[in-house]
């Protein structure tokens, strides 16, 4: 059970911080500046593991059951891939979409799920699509009479010659949570993207495994309600987390 009824999305981070944190992770909320340069959107929450070089960024969104409607709107959803996926841009090796499912009578629970495993159906279609697309072109790259805006297209996006392409949506996850199930797996991100292939993203993840950024440490204090404590609470959850996902 949860001690909190989970309302909004930073009850949803919060509530994530205090019972899903692995002990390998470093983890900051609210991610808002690399090094200098601010970031839009943020990164709600920023897990690094400094011995593997792993990066993982979580992005959480709220899906509210409206009782006057009698039904869920699904527009978080659809806006939290978006902004998931944008967190590539800045350096990171993996991210996941953790979705909330709040205050919801059961059997709209059980349809949420069929609908967002619908969603992630429709995901997979589409990286299919565009890995059929990828090899079309690496295809045409090797062909004499290959034309320049297809040599412009595989340099621009660090695929140059080699068939070792990844395209980010491996990369990506979606978790699920509710107060019945917890927290599940529902996609899971079994790829790195390819960070080291550009050096600007390669610059980024630098500065993310040296801290060098800023983000809301004032948001720790809604977690541990007290400021001084609050490396003590950093380092007793990445020692002692609550649950593990199955």
């Amino acid at each position: 059970m949860v001690s909190k009824k989970i309302l909004t999305e930073d009850d949803l981070l919060i509530h994530y911080m205090q019972n899903y944190i692995e002990r390998k992770d470093r983890f900051f909320p609210k991610v808002h500046t690399i090094s200098t340069l601010p970031i839009s959107p943020d990164i709600d929450l920023l897990l690094i593991n400094k011995e593997s070089e792993l990066v993982v960024g979580r992005e959480f969104k709220l899906l509210k059951y409206r009782e006057g409607w009698k039904r869920v709107n699904y527009n978080p959803m659809y806006s939290g891939i978006g902004e998931a996926l944008l967190y590539f841009q800045y350096g990171i090796d993996k991210c996941y979409l953790v979705l909330g499912l709040a205050e919801m009578p059961s059997n709209w629970i059980d349809t949420t799920l069929e609908k967002i495993d619908q969603a992630i159906e429709n995901f997979n279609i589409l990286t299919k699509l565009f890995t059929n697309w990828s090899k079309q072109l690496h295809e045409c790259r090797t062909k004499k009479n290959e034309k320049p805006i297809v040599r412009w297209f595989l340099e621009r996006h660090g695929l140059g010659d080699s068939e070792e392409w990844r395209w980010g949506f491996g990369c990506f996850g979606i978790m699920v949570w509710n107060e019945r199930d917890g927290l599940k797996v529902k996609k899971n991100a079994d790829q790195h993207f390819p960070v080291s292939r550009n050096p600007d993203l390669k610059h980024k993840k630098e500065c993310l495994l040296r801290e060098e950024f800023k983000y809301k440490k004032s948001f720790l204090d809604k977690v541990v309600g007290n400021p001084k404590q609050r490396e003590e609470y950093t380092k007793e959850v990445r020692l002692k987390p609550k649950y593990t996902l199955e």
